[in-house]
This record gives structure tokens, sequence and C-alpha cells, in this order.
């Protein structure tokens, strides 16, 4: 969306809780530029949230080119997961899976992989992870849709291997896990 008369229409059309995300190649983080604005209920919070959202740009990426903000449904609670990998000039294409979310670089958990792998291989890179129990139940939790968060991988490291260097670096984050399925939240992808 543009403008709020779009975001309005959009908002109509989807219903709530809705999320806004500001769409810019400047933000490839856009939780700590403000650029993000989740769980709003209603017409008064979604406006206020872009009001807040377009102040905060203003003040924490003011060169940032803003092509506009994503409004979308929000998506049920999960595990989150992030999901990607690089080109290395050395050992080629590589794919990665670990914890997802704003604490990613916080838990630092995370299984390498050369491209590609298989599904079989990627489901085998999840039970290396600190946080597995999260996608097998823990605590009476449901258990994640770890074959379909394996299939996931096993396409990303796909993708990456055929791109053969074009894609530099790719980046799901987060991968929301539900009991069944999964759902890309956000995505980057940075190109040779």
């Amino acid at each position: 969306m543009a403008d709020l008369a779009g975001l309005r229409a959009a908002a109509a059309g989807l219903g709530y809780p809705l999320a806004l995300k500001a769409q810019s190649r400047d933000l490839p983080h856009k939780t700590e530029a403000g650029a993000v604005a989740l769980g709003l209920r209603d017409e008064a919070a979604l406006l206020a949230a872009w009001d807040a959202m377009h102040a905060a740009l203003r003040t924490h990426a003011p060169a940032a080119v803003l092509q506009g903000v994503l409004v979308t449904p929000m998506a049920p609670p999960g595990v989150e997961i992030i999901v990607g990998g690089l080109f290395d000039p050395v050992f080629g294409a590589m794919v990665s899976v670990g914890a997802g979310g704003t604490a990613t670089e916080l838990y630092r958990d995370t299984a390498w992989r050369l491209a590609p792998v298989d599904a079989a291989t990627a489901g085998a890179m999840l039970r290396e992870l600190g946080c597995f129990p999260l996608l097998a139940g823990y605590r009476g939790a449901p258990a994640g849709d770890v074959a379909a968060l394996a299939e996931l991988v096993a396409r990303v490291s796909a993708l990456l291997h055929a791109a053969g260097g074009r894609i530099r670096e790719i980046e799901l984050n987060p991968v929301r896990v539900w009991p069944s399925g999964v759902g890309v939240l956000d995505a980057l992808a940075v190109l040779a």
C-alpha cells in the first residue's frame, strides 16, 4: 500500500488482526527500524501503526526508499525457524536452518550443509538444533510439521545450488511451523 485509501481498502478485504511491514530494499532488518507492526485489531490501531511506522522510518532510516507497506493477516502462532543459505566462493552453495525470529542472532542455533540436500538430510539438520524439542512438541505443545519444514529446507538448498552463485544470500525469517504446514513470514535475497 502506498496510501491510506489503499490501506483501508486492503484491511476491509482482509479482516483483522493484521500485520504491517514496510517494503524497502534499504531495510533488510525491519524490526530495528520500526518498520513492522503486528497484531493490529481494528482500524484505529492500523492507522496509528501506519503513522508510527512512517515517523520511525523518517527518524531511523531517513535514506530508505520506501516501495510501499505490505498489509497481511496475522499468521497463527507457531515455532519460528530461520531457513537460509549463501554462496561461498570456496565451498559453493550452502544451506542453513536454525532458531528463527528476532532471537536468531541471540541463540546462534544453526545447522549448515553443502547444497543441495534432500528432505531426509534436512530432517537430520533439524534434529541437530537445540531448539528441535520445540518442533517435536515440547512440554505438551503440539508437534510442528517437521516433514514440511524439511521439504522447505531442501527446496531452498536446490534453489541455491541451481542459481550457481547468482544468489549470494537468502534468508527466510521467520518461517512459522504449525502442526500442519509452514509459512514464510518474511524473506530476503541478495543477488550477485
